[in-house]
């Protein structure tokens, strides 16, 4: 999800800007758009046995700080990817790749969905709403930033 989240972070981020600014909006952004996906995966783990806390959280049993976890990991990972990789607002804003950018869309959709889909079957109508409340704009905001 990672991957997928970058391309929608780079569609979204405006290019026309200093490369510091760009690269540290993609890296907030980018974060932001993994974590989502965590707000509906982590209440279906939880769920389904496979994570115990050991103390309760205020998001669905959760603790929040496990978000600020995700969030920071995604944020570091990202931030390497940008500076590593010496990506530039101009690399990023590239038209010529948008076919492989919508497959990346595609692909963070298909997991959303099902995902949000996945919860609303087990009874966990509230993370599935969360859910879809958190991950439907990055999508539809990514596609459309990502046509001709």
């Amino acid at each position: 999800m990672l991957y997928p989240s970058y391309i929608i972070a780079t569609r979204i981020v405006p290019a026309n800007q200093a490369t510091w600014r760009w690269g540290l909006g993609l890296v907030v952004s980018g974060a932001f758009i993994m974590t989502s996906w965590d707000l509906v995966m982590d209440p279906l783990m939880v769920a389904a046995d496979h994570w115990v806390w050991e103390v309760e959280g205020a998001y669905f049993g959760i603790p929040l700080q496990n978000y600020l976890g995700w969030w920071l990991t995604a944020l570091t990972i990202l931030m390497l990817l940008t500076l590593l990789g010496r990506v530039t607002p101009q690399d990023a804003a590239g038209r010529e790749s948008n076919n492989f950018n919508r497959l990346a869309i595609v692909s963070y959709a298909i997991l959303a969905i099902s995902t949000i889909l996945l919860a609303f079957t087990n009874d966990l109508a509230g993370p599935a709403l969360v859910g879809l409340f958190a991950m439907t704009p990055w999508m539809l905001v990514g596609w459309w930033r990502c046509t001709p």
